[in-house]
């Protein structure tokens, strides 16, 4: 034990105070190297651990395993995410009560069947007129689209009386496209 007493006050006397401070930082900055690679290296493996699930779960979902789906196989796949076109009903009403919860007054719904692909999917062209304040608008339509992932905002048309008016007038015109041929 003296040895190594001993040649540590060699070495604090060799390298005086600004040494030893140099000693001690290239430690540390060693140390932490190795620390943020490890986390560096382990979040890898996690993300190449969550790819190969993702391959694995594609590969087994696929009406061919082992080969690429073919483009029918991916329409048909696209189709399927939508709802059936005989919701939707139930889709305007939570367009109503989006409404309701963000504040706005929707005076009326006017929706038309806009187009009819030949992929199976039914687009309806809705029409809202309503009115609230900017911000309730914004949170409306933000809750909208959260709450019918089938639905795009098409146009927004905004309308203020005067720069002091609080309300504000807005036109929303939305795409709501539903899987299936529309019912007559």
């Amino acid at each position: 034990m003296t040895r190594f007493h001993s040649s540590w006050a060699a070495c604090k006397a060799a390298l005086g105070a600004s040494g030893l401070a140099g000693v001690a930082m290239i430690l540390t900055a060693m140390l932490l190297f190795a620390t943020a690679v490890q986390e560096r290296q382990a979040g890898t493996q996690r993300l190449e651990q969550q790819a190969a699930a993702l391959q694995a779960r594609q590969d087994s979902s696929s009406p061919h395993p082992g080969s690429a789906a073919t483009p029918e196989d991916e329409l048909r796949a696209f189709v399927d995410y939508f709802p059936s076109v005989t919701t939707l009903q139930d889709w305007i009403e939570r367009i109503q009560a989006a409404g309701a919860a963000a504040g706005v007054t929707i005076e009326r719904t006017d929706y038309k069947l806009a187009s009819e692909q030949a992929a199976g999917l039914s687009r309806y062209q809705i029409m809202l007129p309503v009115k609230g304040t900017y911000g309730e608008i914004r949170a409306f339509v933000a809750g909208l689209l959260e709450a019918v992932p089938a639905l795009a905002l098409v146009d927004i048309d905004l309308k203020r009386d005067a720069i002091g008016a609080s309300a504000v007038e807005a036109r929303l015109t939305l795409a709501l496209f539903l899987k299936g041929a529309p019912q007559r």
